[in-house]
């Protein structure tokens, strides 16, 4: 008994842990194939923004660009803004693009 409580306890435990971690921040001009799956932070400027309904998609840039697609947009960025974003690295018709989970913007 007391070996499954220290079990559920020990699960537990590393779930809100994990709740806890963010991912390390990187370069947009850094995203490679090795990145794919992978959850990233980037900043950058935000520049092409596209929305409608709750899809929103647009360039960040830095010294690259990459497209940032969100569908569960609360937020309007405003082309220019200055954003953070953490999402997964994905590819849709042969270009990496981010998957949003959260768009931040730091400077309008």
């Amino acid at each position: 008994m007391l070996s499954l409580f220290l079990s559920f306890a020990g699960i537990s435990l590393l779930f809100l842990l994990s709740k806890n971690v963010s991912p390390s921040e990187i370069g947009v001009a850094e995203i490679s194939d090795e990145d794919m799956g992978k959850t990233v932070l980037v900043k950058g400027k935000a520049v092409s923004f596209y929305s409608r309904g709750s899809f929103a998609s647009f360039l960040l840039c830095s010294s690259k660009c990459i497209k940032v697609v969100s569908f569960n947009s609360e937020r309007v960025v405003s082309a220019g803004a200055f954003v953070s974003v953490e999402g997964r690295v994905s590819e849709f018709g042969g270009k990496m693009e981010i998957l949003a989970d959260s768009i931040e913007v730091l400077k309008a």
